[in-house]
């Protein structure tokens, strides 16, 4: 471990545990093992339970005290065991607090009096989604904190998470990206699908030296209420406890301590709304927006996500901060609503301040207010002087609490622009990419097993936290809309056919992955990804039934250009060669353990390759095993027509197919046909109707539109190798969008989306 990093959890335990004694922490650790806490010490030691790390958590303790080194079991014990405890995170389930998510330091917060305080507030607070963005789901926290006399109401959240979706910068000529549509949720709970959402209709200012945004909505419930904006200085406030709400999102930094350390924190579960606790620290002057600011800190378990979020004072229920950062075993930084105060323009917005009256007869932010009429407000974007500026060399490393006083914004003292930055670790969520250019297919780019040590190249801190991938629904977020419940289910159930499209979705991750969500997040008794020569699936068992979840093709162009027409003869009827064969790659291994499952009722499904490869297991395992249900999304066509009859006759209507739109993929290969109850969902996400269960709409192509497809497709692979690596020129679908069927509506995500809308 570097002397950087010990000196940091050294600094880190001595706030959360002067006494280093972790009062409470042996009964908080037993009563949690075996309950999905996160990852636990058995990567480390044989036989690990709450006794065990109990005791190397205050072994790691003494190490700590004494100053002796820290090895790789001692260093986990602190990051992983001893943080969680004195710094957990709460879920919010239909708007209360999971009380015993508490661990003993923190049970206060569910007496009656906390509890009702705090949960009052919790109504106000949102996630604003982007539905229309190509790549960003969701931006950040956001807020109630004003209302207007015409209804209309404030929301506040960071200007980095505002800039994602708007234009400008001050508080004139503000507007939203072109096409873009903004809108804030206050629901999204853990295990929870029901939305609340508004439109959110105009940006109403993005400040110019604070990182924060406000904006405005209509038609908020009367029980949504602003809260209230303390503006005494921050200061009086230090040491006291504050919860900070928001919808923290998983961070793919490459640390594998840092990763089971994330994993303990926040059970694997990400972009649902929760309650994190801790203490308010001291200021500390921090880089942001290119110049130094005067922020508060805070030492609440926080990643990205958490951007825009209220940081709120236990005693008082009132908000007295705004977090934007964090920087991982330093602290996490914040905006003083005092300072906000300070500033006639913020005023002017009917805000719910209270406390002292603000002097804003300082003129503390007249300058860059100033700058703005020189240089103007820039619908163009935020790239001018008072946007990013050029970033410096990140040799200067700020020390949170340093020697150095930070100063606090007052009558005496202007805020200073500066080009001082510093380096940081930042919370930055899963990124899972899409990238239909190169159509090829989601897959998780990170990994639990990266040895990399803990990245700190990062020099602003609104660069980065608040973004949130580049894919249509990160998977943390598609693993909270699963349901184990659903799947007991007989017939066909919209519940059902989400938590299905999730699994299709958690079978491109990797193998570590699948298994620890499985058994983790999603519930199941046992768990297990299997890799058999190109097929890969995994198994999910429970006392009930068995989830069988193929894994579709990782690129999409290589296989439709190398499909084939070539079928094979069945007793049942002909199937397509490929398809079988892949099957029968893996069908030995899933026999074997649907048998020592207990030869439980099987659930199938898969996207894609996935779904051709779940329609064949059905067919073949018809008389072996009792099928409940099969779900697909996005098959190809997989058998001749007799075969339809045998489907019918055996499998009845358990076989649910589901088509996006114009999906290319269902539309091939060319002579075969498709079986099972049709769900095909138009461009807009309505259910379109079939005129026949069984019937193959769409049709698949002729075999002279499919010969064309496959010749455009073996051109574009022939063109990408001839111009080389450093060609610019897009190659998969855009080339081939407007020729053919759809590419893009091929994606699990679209499916996802659309299915979670009918419900």
């Amino acid at each position: 471990m570097s002397d950087d990093r010990l000196a940091r959890i050294r600094k880190m335990i001595e706030q959360v545990d002067p006494s280093r004694k972790a009062d409470g922490l042996k009964e908080t650790l037993e009563s949690s093992c075996g309950m999905g806490a996160g990852p636990t010490l058995d990567s480390h030691s044989p036989g690990s339970g709450g006794e065990l790390e109990y005791q190397i958590a205050v072994e790691s303790l003494d190490v700590l005290d004494r100053g002796d080194q820290l090895d790789s079991q001692h260093q986990f014990a602190l990051e992983a065991i001893v943080m969680p405890f004195y710094r957990p995170v709460v879920d919010i389930v239909d708007n209360h607090m999971t009380v015993n998510q508490l661990t003993s330091k923190w049970k206060h917060l569910g007496e009656e009096e906390n509890r009702t305080r705090i949960e009052q507030k919790l109504l106000s607070i949102g996630r604003l989604e982007i539905p229309g963005h190509p790549s960003l789901p969701y931006a950040g926290t956001g807020f109630v904190v004003g209302q207007r006399r015409d209804g209309r109401s404030i929301l506040m959240t960071n200007r980095h998470v505002a800039e994602i979706f708007s234009t400008g910068i001050g508080d004139n000529n503000l507007d939203f990206v072109a096409g873009q549509r903004v809108d804030v949720d206050f629901l999204q709970e853990f295990g929870r699908i029901k939305k609340d959402s508004l439109k959110v209709e105009r940006v109403v200012m993005i400040h110019p030296f604070w990182d924060m945004a406000l904006l405005e909505v209509r038609g908020l419930s009367p029980q949504r209420q602003p809260l209230t904006l303390r503006t005494d200085p921050p200061e009086q406030f230090a040491e006291n406890e504050v919860v900070v709400v928001g919808y923290p999102g998983y961070d793919p930094e490459p640390d594998v301590v840092y990763q089971q350390t994330q994993a303990r924190i926040f059970r694997s579960v990400y972009y649902v709304k929760r309650l994190q606790p801790g203490v308010l620290k001291t200021r500390d002057e921090v880089p942001s927006y290119g110049r130094t600011v005067p922020a508060i800190t805070h030492d609440c378990s926080t990643l990205g996500g958490n951007s825009g979020s209220a940081v709120i004072n236990v005693k008082s229920g009132d908000v007295i901060a705004l977090h934007f950062a964090g920087a991982y075993l330093r602290a996490n930084y914040a905006i003083p609503i005092h300072d906000l105060a300070q500033d006639q323009r913020v005023l002017d917005q009917d805000l719910n301040f209270q406390g002292p009256s603000a002097d804003p007869e300082q003129g503390l932010y007249d300058e860059y207010w100033r700058l703005l009429k020189t240089e103007g407000s820039s619908k163009a974007g935020h790239s001018h002087g008072l946007g990013r500026m050029a970033q410096t060399p990140s040799s200067t490393s700020i020390q949170s609490g340093s020697t150095n006083q930070p100063k606090a914004v007052s009558s005496t003292k202007k805020p200073q622009a500066a080009h001082k930055v510093a380096a940081f670790t930042f919370s930055v969520p899963l990124c899972i990419t899409v990238d239909f250019g190169d159509t090829t297919f989601p897959s998780a780019t990170y990994s639990t097993d990266v040895t990399h040590h803990v990245s700190e190249a990062d020099t602003d801190l609104t660069e980065r936290e608040g973004l949130f991938g580049r894919e249509e629904l990160p998977l943390g977020e598609a693993l909270n809309l699963f349901s184990l419940d659903s799947l007991s289910t007989t017939g066909f159930d919209w519940e059902a056919s989400l938590s299905l499209a999730v699994c299709s979705k958690l079978a491109y991750a990797t193998a570590s992955i699948v298994e620890a969500a499985v058994t983790g997040t999603m519930g199941f008794d046992d768990g297990e990804f299997v890799d058999e020569n190109e097929t890969q699936c995994f198994i999910g068992s429970t006392t009930d039934f068995t989830l069988v979840s193929f894994r579709g093709t990782e690129s999409l162009r290589d296989w439709l250009a190398d499909l084939n027409v070539r079928s094979i003869q069945h007793d049942y009827g002909r199937v397509h060669r490929g398809f079988f064969g892949a099957f029968e790659d893996a069908r030995e291994q899933l026999e074997e353990k649907i048998r020592d499952s207990g030869n439980r009722s099987l659930v199938l499904t898969g996207h894609s390759l996935g779904g051709a490869l779940a329609t064949v297991a059905a067919a073949e395992w018809h008389d072996m095993f009792d099928i409940r249900s099969v779900y697909t999304y996005g098959q190809p066509a997989v058998v001749k027509r007799g075969f339809r009859d045998f489907f019918k006759s055996y499998l009845g209507d358990i076989l649910i197919r589901f088509v996006n739109d114009d999906d290319i993929v269902t539309r091939v290969p060319p002579t075969y046909v498709h079986v099972g109850l049709l769900k095909h969902l138009d461009a807009n996400g309505n259910l379109r109707p079939a005129t026949e269960s069984f019937g193959a709409q769409p049709p698949t192509m002729s075999e002279r539109e499919f010969d064309l497809l496959r010749a455009e497709l073996l051109r574009q692979r022939i063109n990408e190798r001839s111009l080389g690596s450093s060609s610019t020129e897009s190659l998969g679908a855009p080339a081939t969008e407007g020729l053919f069927p759809s590419i893009s509506d091929h994606s699990i995500d679209n499916y996802i989306s659309k299915i979670r809308d009918q419900k």
